[in-house]
């Protein structure tokens, strides 16, 4: 998988967000906090991550936002 090569324009902002939070290794609790949105509002949008970038995992998901920490910063 060339995770790091996948775009990101297909991403709403508070995807971007969140994408950014799990790259710096945050739990769907401590993002929601963060964000002021409920656990399954970032749950929803890490699903919607997950099909946008076709990555079929939470660790392709994290490894996702990790090589691309700079990109999805909010």
């Amino acid at each position: 998988m060339e995770g790091h090569q996948k775009p990101l324009y297909g991403s709403n902002r508070r995807e971007r967000q969140v994408l950014a939070l799990v790259g710096q290794g945050k739990s769907s609790k401590e993002i929601a906090t963060v964000l002021g949105i409920s656990v399954a509002t970032v749950a929803s949008h890490r699903k919607q991550l997950r099909q946008k970038l076709d990555l079929h995992s939470t660790a392709e998901l994290v490894r996702f936002a990790i090589l691309n920490s700079q990109k999805t910063r909010h």
